[in-house]
């Protein structure tokens, strides 16, 4: 059986440059006409928005917590080369432990691993650092190092060092280009969409990396994983779901969403239907309701004058119609959200928010459903990852939470007869009976 082709892009720690050296990576690779594909470990919304929209090249999220295992591998063994940006640092996982972190998913995916390493200020210690990481944990998959942010000039130094003191293969360098710095965002990147020449960005990234990084040695590291190639089984729902139309909130507010999971929904046979509540548009003609995350805290001010939207809201909720809203969703079908002074919203559930500088909950969950609803059944339980800013200002709620890490976390969840929503993202693959109940409840009103 042939051998899953791919390599992952770590780091010791964030802001080491990992994405900037995947997405050089993956710049470089496509204007040399190569063909494969790019994913990124764990559960960030943003960081695939630039391989998609900027470099036009499928990319995914993969997560062992929210996806399993199984689909990990099935993903990844697909049949394209697979590029993949980790999360954090290597070996960092929920709390103290390696649980979902870029070192299980090496071990997971049997895939090589290279190691970004920005060595300002280091010399020696630089090849210390990536030799330690190397040899940390025995089943450790990293096999490679790239160095981050360097002047050409010292690159034979730290060639010589490596070839020295560490059996690690020095696989080149990226200088730090002026002007091609990606700017932050409170949850990540700026989306590219606001980010200033983004493509010209890019193409300068992929120019240099061709000059700089040893392409080859990376491309010959990636066609050395373990994990065999299989064949992923059909759908056997492909379709099922032809007919229904599914009404999705998607602008330059909205767009939180996994792509894996709308591409599932396409291949249940649900037509999406985007519309945008920035510019005050009506819900669409539709059986079902999927409000997704976004920056609200941008547009509250305009968006809770935005009456139109809003009331098609209210007689969409009110018509027994099935409704899905997480983050900034869940907020919009609330009474309204507190940033300065407070902003009436649909007013449909009780709950009320109000917008923290910083994170209200961080981190993978456990939710179970504390009675029947259009969803879930009571007792039943879900993953899922908490990553936002609005804290909600009573603590009543459908939901038991327990943080994977063992603490426990606030009930921010609302759940009835023909709504879900929540604060915290869900991939729907990883639990399909979640959405499977929304969509033959959506049936019911074709």
């Amino acid at each position: 059986m042939a051998k899953a082709q791919g390599i992952i892009i770590s780091a010791p720690a964030s802001n080491h440059g990992k994405t900037t050296v995947a997405l050089a990576l993956a710049s470089a690779l496509q204007q040399r006409g190569f063909d494969f594909h790019s994913f990124k470990l764990g559960p960030d919304y943003l960081d695939p928005l630039f391989q998609r929209e900027v470099l036009h090249i499928p990319s995914y999220n993969l997560d062992q917590l929210l996806l399993g295992e199984r689909l990990c591998q099935e993903y990844f063994g697909s049949p394209n080369f697979a590029l993949v940006e980790g999360a954090m640092g290597y070996y960092d996982g929920v709390g103290s432990s390696t649980l979902g972190s870029t070192y299980e998913m090496s071990k997971l995916l049997k895939c090589p691993t290279i190691l970004v390493i920005d060595p300002k200020g280091q010399g020696l210690s630089a090849v210390a650092l990536a030799t330690g990481f190397a040899s940390f944990k025995p089943e450790a998959k990293i096999q490679g190092v790239i160095l981050n942010r360097l002047k050409p000039a010292l690159y034979p130094y730290y060639q010589r060092l490596f070839k020295e003191h560490s059996k690690l293969p020095l696989l080149g360098f990226l200088p730090e280009l002026e002007g091609c710095s990606i700017p932050n965002y409170e949850l990540g990147l700026l989306p590219p969409a606001e980010v200033a020449s983004a493509e010209d960005i890019v193409q300068r990234l992929g120019e240099a990396a061709s000059k700089s990084l040893d392409l080859e040695g990376i491309l010959d590291l990636g066609r050395k994983c373990g994990l065999e190639r299989e064949l992923i089984p059909q759908n056997n729902l492909k379709d099922r779901f032809k007919g229904v139309k599914l009404a999705v909130t998607r602008d330059e507010n909205f767009f939180f969403y996994y792509a894996d999971s709308l591409e599932w929904l396409k291949e249940l046979g649900v037509k999406l239907c985007y519309f945008s509540p920035s510019r005050n548009e009506s819900v669409p003609d539709a059986q079902a309701l999927y409000l997704g995350g976004g920056y609200l805290e941008r547009c509250i001010k305009e968006l809770s004058a935005n009456n139109k939207f809003l009331d098609s809201v209210r007689v969409f909720f009110r018509s027994g119609r099935p409704i899905l809203a997480e983050g900034a969703g869940a907020v919009i079908l609330s009474q309204g959200l507190r940033h300065g002074e407070f902003y009436e919203l649909a007013g449909l559930l009780p709950l009320a928010y109000e917008y923290s500088d910083s994170l209200v909950n961080f981190g993978y969950a456990k939710l179970r459903a504390n009675k029947d609803s259009l969803c879930l059944l009571a007792g039943e339980e879900l993953t899922a990852q908490q990553f936002h800013h609005f804290k909600a200002l009573s603590s009543e709620g459908d939901f038991t939470v327990a943080k994977i890490s063992g603490r426990t976390a606030p009930d921010e969840g609302q759940a009835g007869d023909n709504y879900l929503a929540l604060q915290a993202q869900i991939m729907y693959r990883g639990c399909p009976e979640l959405m499977l109940r929304l969509l033959r409840r959506a049936e019911e009103f074709s």
